[in-house]
């Protein structure tokens, strides 16, 4: 267990999509622009308790939910306020 670096989240509906990119910004480290990874060359493994309870948006999306969708598929980390 000493190769990996363990990230638990609990959702609820309050739960927002910067609180969960503040989470996982905690446990790594910026390589270069757009790419983080896990401190100590470790794997991260994110455990998240109650997935579906973010609260729904006007456009039908759950940011929270939305943000961990954007992390897997494009494989970096959305930086806010467009600085790279």
């Amino acid at each position: 267990m000493d190769s990996y670096q363990i990230l638990g989240c609990n959702f609820s509906s309050r739960t927002t999509s910067m609180e969960v990119q503040k989470n996982i910004e905690s446990v790594t480290d910026k390589i270069r622009p757009a790419i983080w990874g896990p401190k100590g060359n470790k794997k991260l493994v994110i455990f998240i308790d109650e997935l579906h309870m973010p609260i729904v948006d006007k456009y039908g999306t759950q940011q929270p939910t939305a943000l961990l969708k954007f992390l897997i598929d494009k494989e970096i980390m959305y930086e806010r306020g467009g600085k790279l």
